[in-house]
């Protein structure tokens, strides 16, 4: 089976607000595969590669030497987050510094990329940061 993508739900305003998706697959593993596309997320405020997402939380399940890497889409991207076996995290508890917010230079467009070494079921919760209606922060 490839892999499929799906919007587990999708809050339009920009600032606090965040959107979750799934990408789930059983075959050898994916490369470049296009995780989160930014554009494609309600809300946005029409002018392509404007839309910037923060990563606030992340589920990895796989087997324990799988490996992914999450990465900023740019010309050069950018890792986000490399995982090795099956993983979850909540950048938004406390004790860690806030969501991972997109540090990619050149070529950036606000999209999330996903490189895997195996199977794995994949869930992203991205909190939009810019290009999307509504304001920021937190009173969107």
């Amino acid at each position: 089976m490839a892999a499929s993508t799906r919007i587990l739900y999708d809050q339009t305003k920009c600032g606090g607000k965040a959107a979750i998706l799934r990408v789930n697959t059983d075959d050898a593993g994916d490369t470049d595969l296009l995780l989160v596309n930014a554009f494609s997320l309600a809300g946005n405020t029409g002018t392509v590669d404007t839309q910037r997402v923060a990563i606030s939380k992340i589920w990895l399940s796989q087997n324990s030497v799988s490996t992914a890497n999450v990465q900023w889409n740019a010309t050069a991207p950018e890792t986000a987050i490399f995982v090795v076996g099956s993983r979850q995290w909540n950048f938004d508890e406390i004790g860690f510094p806030g969501p991972i917010e997109n540090n990619a230079g050149t070529g950036v467009d606000g999209d999330i990329i996903l490189t895997t070494s195996g199977p794995h079921t994949t869930i992203i919760e991205v909190r939009k940061m810019a290009g999307y209606t509504g304001g920021y922060p937190d009173n969107g």
